[in-house]
């Protein structure tokens, strides 16, 4: 269970140049005041440039109760496996994996 003000993280997909993450995902309360705390966060744990943010009105609220809202649930999963897809598909193209192994061949 998610304490209050806490936000979960998942590991990132997208890697920079500098071997960090260019993305990460950060699933919590859409409240305004937090987004930035979380950016930063994401920038120094994975050496991420960008968040990737899945939000729902009150949702530590939500998650703390002891019968949490299947639908709920299901919603978050729902946002979380389509914001993958979404970078499977822009990442995994043959002109990026070319490349990527082009840079990896010459050494950059």
């Amino acid at each position: 269970m998610s304490k209050a003000g806490e936000t979960r993280l998942q590991m990132p997909s997208r890697s920079n140049r500098d071997g960090g993450q260019a993305f990460f995902t950060a699933v919590g309360c859409m409240d305004g005041r937090v987004q930035e705390p979380v950016l930063a966060f994401g920038q120094q744990k994975f050496g991420a440039k960008y968040a990737d943010t899945i939000t729902e009105a009150g949702l530590v609220g939500l998650l703390a109760k002891k019968n949490i809202d299947r639908a709920l649930l299901d919603s978050i999963r729902k946002k979380i496996a389509e914001n993958g897809y979404k970078r499977v598909i822009a990442d995994h193209t043959y002109e990026i994996r070319m490349k990527q192994l082009l840079n990896i061949i010459s050494g950059n």
